[in-house]
């Protein structure tokens, strides 16, 4: 017997049915940007501009004040004379006047003037001149009193004879300097003493406030003060 070929006769298995394929694939669907509306673009174009006119401005105002710094004004030179008699002249980008000084209230000007013999100063109106001495004046009731002469003594030698001398200062009086001096005199010291000095054609003028009060001197001294500084010479 001829050998069977078992090749030949194995059973082929079962092909498994092929599954139908869609021919048709479906792509997603993509929604197209939405346009902007003409009123968004219109406001966006108008901050824009905004945005440009204030840069622009500014700018601007920079560059016209660099120009004006580094410009240089040439004024006339034309003075004003002010109600104190100081004068002012003109200045600035405009070439506008400077204003006035402020003038200064004047504490003095409601005081009395004493006419000497060459000199006048002021004094308050509460003060009288003492009828028993046209050489001095009475400041209150109290012991005191503001005397002023002329002397024929130098003002050095007078400060150096001052009794209880206590300090010595430049002031000026009557537009030239002259000297202050403090201290104290008499028993024990008890009269306190202010003396302005200064020279002037070979002559001493003395204006001088005594008290035996501490109180009235410490609060007249200023005043005092006030009294020296409108001191002048009349010849």
């Amino acid at each position: 017997m001829d050998p069977v070929d078992n090749s030949q006769t194995a059973s082929t298995p079962p092909t498994a049915p092929a599954q139908a394929v869609s021919s048709q694939t479906q792509i997603p669907t993509q929604t197209p940007p939405k346009k902007k509306g003409k009123l968004g673009m219109t406001i966006s174009l108008l901050i824009i501009l905004f945005l440009l006119f204030i840069s622009g401005a500014a700018g601007y105002t920079i560059f016209k004040n660099l120009q004006t710094n580094n410009q240089e004004v040439a004024c006339t030179l034309e003075a004003m004379i002010c109600p104190d008699g100081s004068s002012v002249g003109r200045e600035g980008p405009n070439c506008e006047f400077s204003p006035c000084p402020t003038p200064t209230p004047d504490p003095t000007a409601d005081w009395k003037t004493y006419e000497g013999d060459g000199f006048s100063f002021k004094y308050p109106s509460d003060i009288s001149v003492d009828p028993n001495n046209k050489n001095a004046m009475i400041v209150s009731k109290v012991p005191s009193a503001i005397e002023f002469y002329v002397l024929t003594e130098k003002v050095q030698q007078l400060v150096e004879q001052s009794e209880g001398l206590k300090s010595n200062e430049q002031i000026m009086m009557g537009g030239i300097p002259g000297v202050k001096i403090k201290g104290s005199e008499g028993i024990a010291g008890t009269v306190q003493y202010i003396k302005g000095l200064v020279e002037n054609n070979n002559k001493t003028y003395y204006v001088g406030f005594s008290t035996q009060s501490p109180e009235l001197f410490n609060n007249f001294s200023p005043k005092f003060d006030q009294i020296l500084s409108t001191f002048k010479f009349t010849e």
